[in-house]
């Protein structure tokens, strides 16, 4: 009877130690994979904080969680259109910035016309992907400035003004990952 009472002792020890285990276990890689039920993503553009930079405006604007879709006309050689929009992180996890999507050229407009982004301390003149440029969680904000820019060259013959529908994108991802 002795006996019997150590191995059901040692027995609800060893079945507490392997549980101790996997609750230790499971913590540990919950935290690896920053993904607890408290864990929330929250990264967008602020629309709030869109300003055109220029005396030239946009016909049209649509500012989203993830991008601006915008139609311009240029004048002329020489003319641009500037806006600036921030990018905030007010979620808990870190993120990344993985890609910039510029599109609405044609490649006849793209021989006349430059297109960029300046996010932070980078400049980005065309479509980017495998960025990793971070944004930390918590009210983090990093200033996007997008240009379109009509080049001035001596190849330009006559100019015919036209409306550009452009948009730029911007996709980000957990940091961790």
């Amino acid at each position: 009877m002795k006996r019997e009472r150590q191995l059901q002792n040692l027995t609800i020890i060893v079945m507490a130690v392997a549980l101790l285990s996997l609750s230790v276990s499971f913590a540990a890689y919950e935290h690896k994979n920053n993904r607890s039920l408290f864990s929330k993503w929250d990264v967008h553009l602020d629309v709030a904080s869109f300003k055109e930079l220029t005396n030239i405006k946009a016909n049209s604007k649509d500012v989203n969680d993830t991008g601006v879709s915008y139609s311009v006309n240029l004048p002329g050689p020489g003319s641009s259109y500037s806006f600036q929009v921030n990018a905030k992180n007010n979620g808990t996890i870190n993120a990344k910035l993985v890609k910039i999507t510029l599109s609405g050229l044609t490649e006849s407009q793209k021989k006349l016309i430059k297109y960029k982004v300046k996010y932070g301390n980078y400049e980005y003149e065309e479509t980017t992907d495998n960025l990793s440029v971070e944004l930390p969680a918590g009210q983090n904000e990093i200033p996007i400035i997008v240009t379109v820019e009509y080049m001035k060259s001596d190849d330009i013959v006559k100019y015919q003004e036209e409306e550009l529908n452009l948009t730029v994108t911007l996709d980000y991802k957990d940091a961790s990952i």
